[in-house]
């Protein structure tokens, strides 16, 4: 479709914001708008007649203006639909054809986060006083482009013969607000904020005024190889807004953006969003028939007005120019790490916005397409996996996330990273390094997956990302990992990692990375069962969550010898279930964790299973106490038991699930349906209307 871009503000580079807030922001740019200045210019220094030293390049390159982006884009579409013609020629024709950081010391439990200081949205989010649920949607769903991985997982997720209505408070495009009173145990309905009914909840972010929404016209479930087809991106329209808290919760502000979510964070510099748009031109066929369409595409192309080709943006209905041509960045294709045939019609945008008023800070773009996002409070890194014949790479771009969104950096590593839920812990910052760990399948039947810990760190003479350090190396040549074992739960912290990986055994590693420059495995420990996600009780202790035995289990690590980690104590949940699973094994949000004190610690994992005895589903959210969690020798896990909900209670339970923690109470999201009970009595429960 061609796109009305009447009544548009100016471009973000030239003109002053209406807030206040934004002023500080804007005044980098203005040097670059033209007027406003009578300062003299200094004379350029004398020059010896040497040619200017070339500016140092990295893998991505920046714009130079309009009509540069325009041949690139033009060029990258023309090739996607040639790529696209040529393979459905190759192919037989069939006439009859018919996917809380945990925090100090807290009253209450909040989202479960991969980075401190970092918040992600969530479908339920809580303030002390209101809980507020989104029916499930994609959250994260798209990352996964191993069609195995997709396979593995199906049948951990909602169920998908479940109605996204059913149960007690279920409603696909209503947000619940409920108002807790923890002293009785008890939480009631007291607001619904109504959606559009063409659009899905990605997810919330709740503010101290605000709510904030993500939705989306686009719903893909595990998308497989359809996540690197361009024309899967056309039409699909992303959207935030933001509401008041009580009493009225009304709209206040929203921003409709062309394409769709890749991911979200907030930091304290505000709301970032990233999405991936391929431009929605009429007359441009992404996939050809013949060569008459070819031919039409091109002459479209050459016609298109460049702006035509970046996503439309609306502010409260306003048409905004967001972008700067200079803001945008393309693969640089005299470096060596671009990707061989790398051609891609797919936009990834960048927004930092203004979360109170919507309002669009900075704005960047690149040209390619992206699969992951890990956020600190100061940068961001975007990763694309690269596929070849017989290895997998990664792509990683750093972005300085200062008055401007500036590129960094990049970096081309051997293996694969999948930044999908729990996946994103195998990708951490620290003290300006980047540790990262990859894996890369080595079709070989004796040890057909290698794994790679890199530690990288920005170069000084270019804008590249090198590597300072990496496991396995020639010193520590120990491969991480046995032989086919995959890697499942990774984490950081600090001057450690710790990874496990898995066939028969669940070997725990704990990695030395206090010299960067030499990182070491300074020991290991094999228990039965895995570990799939790992958490941080304090720094002698470890918990891992996982399986044995086709049953959820639970293990603490003594991890203050780094050279001799030793088990402490493990369960499994539990013999009245013949299976069971749960969702904070590849989702970080279904768990969670309250530090009460420095002697008590409070953990809920929920799990869905099937009782022995009758073969019926059950959902089920256990209540953990860690008591001493600073030393090894005392630290205790201990139960009150467990909330329950079976599939006869017209309740939710192969729903997406997330609890929250305040005081005695404890509220269990199951979708929309809302159930509580006292920590002491879990057993006896209320359901909340």
């Amino acid at each position: 479709m061609h796109i009305n871009r009447s009544n548009k503000t100016p471009s973000l580079g030239c003109f002053i914001p209406r807030t206040t807030l934004m002023f500080a922001v804007t005044i980098g740019f203005l040097a670059g708008c033209g007027g406003g200045s009578s300062t003299p210019v200094a004379p350029p220094p004398p020059t010896s007649g040497l040619p200017p030293e070339p500016v140092a390049e990295g893998l991505l390159i920046r714009m130079t203006d309009s009509e540069q982006f325009k041949t690139y884009m033009s060029a990258s579409i023309q090739t996607y639909a040639n790529d696209q013609f040529q393979s459905r020629q190759a192919e037989p024709v069939f006439n009859d054809a018919p996917v809380a950081e945990d925090g100090l010391f807290a009253e209450f439990s909040t989202t479960y986060t991969l980075e401190r200081n970092v918040d992600e949205y969530d479908i339920v989010k809580y303030n002390g006083t209101h809980i507020f649920i989104a029916p499930s949607g994609n959250l994260n769903c798209c990352f996964i482009v191993d069609d195995r991985l997709a396979a593995d997982d199906a049948g951990l997720g909602s169920n998908p013969d479940t109605p996204a209505d059913e149960g007690v408070g279920g409603s696909k495009n209503v947000i619940r607000v409920l108002k807790t009173d923890p002293a009785s145990g008890m939480a009631e309905t007291v607001h619904q904020i109504a959606l559009d009914d063409d659009r899905n909840i990605e997810g919330l972010y709740l503010l101290d005024q605000e709510l904030i929404a993500l939705t989306s016209t686009a719903w893909w479930g595990w998308s497989g190889d359809l996540y690197d087809q361009a024309e899967q991106w056309r039409g699909d329209s992303l959207g935030l807004q933001i509401y008041t808290l009580a009493p009225d919760y009304t709209q206040q502000h929203q921003l409709r953006i062309e394409g769709a979510l890749v991911n979200s964070r907030r930091t304290a510099a505000g709301l970032f969003l990233i999405s991936r748009h391929t431009p929605d031109i009429e007359g441009v066929i992404y996939t050809p028939e013949d060569q008459g369409a070819l031919d039409t595409t091109a002459e479209v192309l050459a016609q298109t007005d460049p702006a035509e080709f970046l996503p439309l943006i609306e502010r409260d209905g306003v048409a905004l120019e967001v972008f700067d041509y200079e803001q945008c960045y393309q693969l640089n294709p005299n470096d060596p790490d671009t990707p061989q045939g790398s051609s891609s019609p797919i936009i990834t945008t960048i927004l930092h916005v203004n979360p109170q008023t919507a309002e669009i800070i900075s704005a960047a773009c690149v040209i390619e397409r992206v699969d992951g996002i890990y956020l600190t409070p100061n940068r961001m890194y975007l990763t694309t996996n690269v596929w070849t014949q017989d290895l997998q790479d990664t792509l990683i771009h750093q972005f300085d996330l200062g008055q401007q969104i500036k590129y960094d950096g990049s970096a081309r590593l051997s293996g694969s990273l999948f930044l999908n839920d729990n996946l994103d812990f195998r990708i951490n910052e620290f003290e300006g390094n980047l540790r990262v760990v990859l894996s890369q399948w080595t079709n070989q039947e004796s040890d057909r997956v290698d794994h790679s810990l890199y530690i990288l760190q920005p170069a000084s003479e270019r804008p590249a990302l090198e590597v300072i350090g990496q496991l396995p190396n020639p010193e520590y040549p120990e491969e991480l990992g046995k032989p086919n074992e995959d890697l499942y739960g990774v984490r950081f912290l600090n001057e450690r990692a710790y990874l496990v990986t898995f066939e028969q055994t669940d070997p725990l590693y704990v990695i030395d990375l206090a010299d960067s420059s030499n990182p070491r495995i300074a020991g290991q420990l094999e228990v039965p069962g895995v570990s799939d996600f790992l958490h941080t009780v304090s720094d002698n202790v470890l918990f891992g969550l996982g399986q044995l035995d086709n049953h959820v289990k639970l293990e603490l690590f003594d991890v203050s010898d780094i050279y001799a980690p030793r088990s402490l104590s493990s369960k499994l949940l539990d013999e009245s279930l013949s299976f069971s699973a749960s969702q904070a094994q590849w989702n970080r949000r279904a768990f969670t964790y309250l530090r009460i004190n420095d002697q008590t610690h409070r953990m809920a994992i929920p799990v869905i299973g099937t009782l022995e005895d009758s073969a019926q589903s059950e959902a089920r959210l256990y209540l953990f106490d860690i008591s001493a969690p600073n030393i090894p020798n005392a630290v205790a896990l201990s139960s009150t038991g467990y909330m329950m909900a079976g599939e006869n209670d017209g309740l939710a339970i192969w729903g997406e699930q997330r609890s929250i923690l305040d005081g005695n109470a404890v509220y269990w999201a199951l979708d929309q349906d809302l159930i509580s009970a006292f920590w002491s009595n879990p057993t006896q429960t209320s359901i909340a209307h």
